[in-house]
């Protein structure tokens, strides 16, 4: 398998659980993602989030989908190997100085052996000769474990972010309120910073709608919607238009759109009070929460 990860190809014992070498000669390589075609890393990647917390299986529409709006690039990405067998992966993206781990899993015969580790501290390094003086991450809060794999290598909690869905309601009625398709994607600014996966780049690059906020023929916000998946990425509301009932509008129209029975706000601060209380009156239930965080990295010039 050819590719260079930090000008070099790195090799370790494979171990078992209890600390021997299952066979002499094997070893694990780390190693970048750049000529590991699509295919292989989908059937790691259902492999390793098989027993996942969330149901995370895709088909290959979805990884490649997954992979270009959060930005990760197989270049900068970590790879294990087990002769030229994809065992482990941490999809990376880089923007500016900022890195975002876009997905770290270890097929499930190839756990307990600190592998992880590897894969963590590879990306450190290579973002960090990339020029990165920051590394973040989102992590359930259910899942203990890799929250404390990350605080080993120094990643810290920065905010909770919490997960809500809301079931279709019935029945939908009709309002003065409609939403207009914007033909280019326009956000409003609101006062919630966006998580890496709800950022305008993502968004952007991404299959989500803007729409505008249109009442009585005057724009009072803006919406971005997947309408696929129900998932809605940002609602806003112009300050000196608020509390009219626009927003609780727009979602109803919004759902009118989707294809799904139900809608999804994903990654909202916690610590916006204001929205997490409206999406609780409108009917959304936080379904999960996330854990971002983050590390300061020191940038290194290449050897």
């Amino acid at each position: 398998m050819v590719g260079v990860l930090c000008d070099c190809l790195l090799l370790y014992p494979r171990r078992c659980t209890h600390g021997h070498l299952l066979q002499e000669e094997a070893v694990v390589v780390v190693n970048s993602l750049a000529e590991v075609g699509i295919d292989h890393l989908l059937e790691a990647f259902n492999d390793a989030f098989s027993d996942y917390d969330v149901p995370m299986q895709m088909d290959k529409t979805q990884l490649v989908r997954h992979m270009h709006t959060n930005g990760c690039s197989l270049d900068d990405s970590v790879g294990l190997f087990d002769e030229e067998r994809l065992v482990g992966f941490l999809l990376v993206a880089r923007r500016t100085t900022t890195a975002y781990d876009g997905g770290t899993g270890i097929r499930v015969a190839y756990r307990g052996q600190g592998l992880a580790h590897l894969l963590i501290d590879e990306a450190i390094k290579h973002t960090a000769k990339r020029g990165c003086t920051s590394f973040v991450l989102e992590v359930l809060d259910t899942n203990e474990r890799a929250k404390k794999l990350y605080e080993k290598h120094g990643f810290a909690t920065i905010r909770t972010l919490a997960c809500h869905r809301r079931e279709r309601p019935t029945p939908l009625r009709e309002g003065t309120l409609k939403l207009e398709q914007q033909s280019e994607l326009c956000l409003g600014r609101g006062e919630c910073q966006p998580s890496w996966q709800y950022s305008e780049q993502s968004l952007k690059a991404g299959s989500y709608t803007g729409f505008a906020i249109v009442c009585n023929r005057e724009t009072v916000g803006t919406l971005c919607l997947d309408t696929k998946r129900g998932m809605i990425a940002q609602i806003f509301i112009e300050p000196n238009q608020r509390r009219r009932g626009y927003a609780k509008e727009a979602l109803l129209a919004a759902q009118a759109l989707c294809e799904s029975d139900h809608l999804s706000f994903y990654n909202v601060d916690t610590a916006c009070l204001d929205l997490q209380g409206f999406l609780a009156a409108v009917g959304f239930h936080c379904v999960l929460t996330q854990s971002e965080m983050h590390r300061s990295l020191t940038p290194q010039a290449r050897a």
